[in-house]
C-alpha cells in the first residue's frame, strides 16, 4: 500500500517545467497529454505517475464537471441531409453531453434528426441517436427516448444531420466538460 504523505521531489519531476508558465486556468488538455502520453506505467515511473495525478486533480480533470466549461453549443442545419459538425473536442477532452433541443423554422411534415459520432482515426461513423419529428420545438429529454448523459472525447466528431422540408434546424446542446 502506497504511503499517502508521499510526495515526489518537484525538481526531478520535468512536467513541472513544462508547466511553469502555464496556470490551472490555461493549462489544456492537450498541454498535459502531450507530456503524459510517453510514460509507461512502471515502477521506475512512480513518482511521475504521482506527479500526473496531483496536476490533473488541481486542474479538476478527474472525471468530473470541471468548473466554467459547461457550454451550450448551437449548430444550425440549413441543408436536407448534409452533416454539420456540432463539437470536435481537442486533444484530451472528453465531453459529457446533457440535454438538447431542436427548433425548425419553415419546417413541413415529418423532419429527420439525426446524431453521429464520426472516429477521427478511420472515418468510420454510428448513428447513435435519431428521431423523426413534425413539432417545431423538439426537446430531447422530454420528447423523445433521449437518455443521457453522453461522453464524446477527442478521438471523436459529433455531427448533426435534418432530413426533410424546413427552412432551418437550429440544434443547442447543453455540455459540459468532464476531462
Amino acid at each position: 500500500m502506497s504511503n499517502p504523505s508521499y510526495a515526489p521531489n518537484p525538481k526531478k519531476e520535468p512536467v513541472y517545467t513544462n508547466l511553469q508558465n502555464k496556470t490551472l486556468a490555461t493549462v489544456e488538455a492537450k498541454d498535459i497529454q502531450q507530456l503524459t502520453d510517453p510514460t509507461f506505467i512502471q515502477a521506475t515511473n512512480q513518482d511521475a505517475l504521482i506527479t500526473y495525478n496531483t496536476i490533473n486533480k488541481a486542474a479538476m480533470r478527474d472525471g468530473s464537471p470541471m468548473p466554467e466549461t459547461s457550454v451550450v453549443v448551437a449548430t444550425v442545419a440549413t441543408d436536407s441531409g448534409v452533416p454539420v459538425t456540432v463539437k470536435a473536442p481537442n486533444q484530451g477532452e472528453v465531453w459529457m453531453i446533457l440535454n438538447g433541443h431542436v427548433a425548425t423554422t419553415g419546417g413541413s411534415g415529418s423532419i429527420a434528426h439525426e446524431f453521429f459520432f464520426t472516429d477521427k482515426n478511420n472515418s468510420r461513423s454510428i448513428l447513435w441517436f435519431y428521431t423523426g419529428s413534425t413539432s417545431s420545438n423538439l426537446t430531447l429529454q422530454q420528447d423523445t427516448d433521449w437518455t443521457p448523459p453522453f461522453f464524446f472525447d477527442s478521438n471523436q466528431t459529433f455531427t448533426y444531420e435534418a432530413s426533410g422540408t424546413f427552412t432551418n434546424c437550429t440544434l443547442s446542446l447543453y455540455m459540459i466538460r468532464v476531462r
